[in-house]
């Protein structure tokens, strides 16, 4: 008889670096900056226009 002997193997975790925008950046209007599962980290006095869009599956960093 043949025994059926399952293995799983687990990947090594990579951590991402995600996106990092420093401080003083003007972010224009009608931007999209997506992280799909790292973090996205804006530094201080940073201008965001109408209508973007910050989205991340990994959460976000504010510095206020």
């Amino acid at each position: 008889m043949w025994q059926l002997m399952m293995v799983y193997y687990s990947m090594p975790v990579v951590p991402e670096k995600g996106i990092t925008i420093e401080d003083d950046v003007i972010i224009s209007r009608n931007c999209v900056i997506q992280g799909k599962t790292a973090t996205v980290s804006i530094g201080k006095n940073t201008d965001i226009g109408c209508n973007t869009i910050l989205s991340s599956g990994g959460g976000s960093d504010w510095k206020f």
